[in-house]
């Protein structure tokens, strides 16, 4: 009934409004960039840490920077060089 023409009219009324200020616009161009940089980094993470050689490294740097060994920006360093051999 006239519950939903109100609705609807009011729903316009907001789309005409980010439409014509280019508020959507602005809106959905910032949701694809940070879509781009979640993927990104989503993917980035993955191929880390499904390398053998970090898989390996991994529990033994988080174990000696939890008993407080090391320090984890040594460890994370480690990491980093590990994978990148």
């Amino acid at each position: 009934g006239r519950g939903i023409k109100e609705i609807w009219h009011v729903v316009d009324k907001f789309r005409k409004l980010c439409t014509g200020n280019n508020e959507f616009s602005r809106k959905r161009e910032t949701q694809r960039a940070e879509w781009f940089d979640s993927l990104l980094n989503e993917e980035v993470k993955r191929l880390f840490f499904d390398d053998r050689a970090v898989k390996r490294k991994y529990g033994e740097l988080k174990k000696e920077v939890t008993k407080g060994r090391i320090p984890a920006v040594q460890a994370v360093r480690d990491l980093i060089n590990t994978f990148r051999k």
